[in-house]
């Protein structure tokens, strides 16, 4: 096992030796021990589960309901590729307003396959743009 000892950014901390988010925790009975001050992870069916992929590279918050802010682009993702950058505001996802969803419905498009258009609004802008989804993981063998 090997522990992150990032300087910088969400998970820089002293007193934090890592983070299990929800999809991992989802596969385990997990039962602390506060006397013995252990923590026994007990495997469940779905442990070997595939775990959802973004295949976009494009993380969005919603802080209004008019538009989804575009927090983070991977360096050659999709989204890259599309001409998206942080800042970028969303107004709609395949002509649906973003007034209509919620960052959960954007996972949809993220996770999936087909290729979706977004209306941005930048600096340069109002703008179409076509993402095409695609594994960005290379051990993965989706397409």
């Amino acid at each position: 096992m090997r522990v992150a000892r990032t300087s910088a950014g969400d998970f820089a901390s002293r007193s934090i030796a890592g983070n299990l988010g929800a999809d991992v925790l989802s596969r385990f009975t997990v039962t602390f021990d506060c006397h013995m001050r252990t923590v026994t992870f007990d495997s469940k069916s779905s442990v070997n589960r595939p775990f959802r992929e973004d295949r976009t590279g494009l993380t969005v918050t919603q802080f209004g309901a008019q538009s989804f802010y575009v927090a983070s682009v991977a360096p050659g993702s999709p989204a890259d590729n599309a001409g998206i950058h942080v800042g970028d505001k969303i107004d709609a996802v395949d002509a649906v307003p973003a007034s209509r969803m919620g960052v959960k419905d954007f996972d949809a498009f993220r996770f999936g396959t087909s290729p979706f258009t977004l209306r941005t609004r930048g600096a340069g802008g109002f703008r179409l743009v076509t993402i095409h989804p695609r594994s960005l993981l290379p051990h993965s063998s989706a397409t």
